[in-house]
């Protein structure tokens, strides 16, 4: 039975947005009824410090950019032996440092589906402005499928760091309101205020260091009244390298 790999904790984004209109479930989800529900009357995995206002949602007003220096070590620069993903996708290229060490793991998974190349060709089918995009569903390519690397049928479990957030720019696991319901699928943050409702219920696995540009252009895709963008823009592929070697321009394309 498919399932939509949904951020169950939308609602707190809906109050973020308050220009934004009210999300409403995607097609995938409405089609399942073992699905996780991210219409406005979905609290399945709210955690009981959910926002109710837009001060209690925000954690930093003037976030500083993805690749400047800021106080959240989060968003510092690469480290030259830090491993990296490099995104190409249709509106340009999205780099992201991975928490390798500290989320080993699911970042072991990301790794090893780009290595795989199960990542090529596949579509960013959700898109939320002032939310996130999320992409990754190489089997069904409409938010209801993915396993994990260890192969089919397979899913793995949150591994939140504490030390990591729902930032602008952070990339995170999407999932099921299912404890272990985690495979290939990923959601990059692009509410400039960051999500931090997320926190707890979802696991950061990298933070983008160049490309936030592109994200922006795709979210700006979504449709009005929808979830689903007006054109799919795809994942041409996904290299896995270091910052050195990214740097030096050693990554061929």
């Amino acid at each position: 039975m498919k399932k939509a790999f949904a951020l169950l904790l939308l609602p707190a984004m809906a109050m973020l947005t308050a220009c934004t209109p009210a999300t409403t479930p995607d097609q995938s989800a409405q089609s399942s009824q073992t699905t996780a529900s991210i219409s406005i009357q979905s609290n399945q995995t709210m955690q009981s410090s959910d926002t109710n206002s837009l001060s209690q949602a925000t954690t930093m007003a003037t976030p500083p950019p993805a690749n400047n220096p800021g106080q959240d070590p989060q968003l510092l620069p690469p480290q030259p032996a830090d491993t990296v993903a490099i995104m190409e996708t249709d509106f340009g290229t999205i780099k992201f440092r991975l928490f390798t060490q500290d989320v080993p793991t699911l970042t072991t998974n990301f790794i090893q589906l780009a290595q795989q190349n199960k990542y090529n060709g596949t579509p960013f089918h959700r898109v939320v402005k002032d939310f996130m995009i999320q992409g990754g569903d190489f089997e069904n390519r409409d938010g209801t499928g993915g396993y994990s690397y260890k192969g089919p049928g397979t899913f793995l479990a949150n591994e939140i760091n504490p030390a990591y957030h729902h930032l602008y720019g952070t990339v995170s696991m999407a999932k099921t309101s299912d404890p272990v319901s985690i495979g290939s699928q990923f959601f990059i943050v692009t509410n400039k205020d960051g999500v931090p409702s997320l926190d707890g219920g979802y696991s950061p696995i990298g933070q983008v260091y160049s490309g936030m540009d592109v994200a922006e252009k795709i979210q700006n895709l979504q449709t009005p009244g929808t979830e689903q963008p007006s054109q799919l823009i795809s994942l041409k592929k996904v290299i896995i390298t270091t910052y050195a070697d990214d740097q030096a321009g050693k990554v061929k394309g």
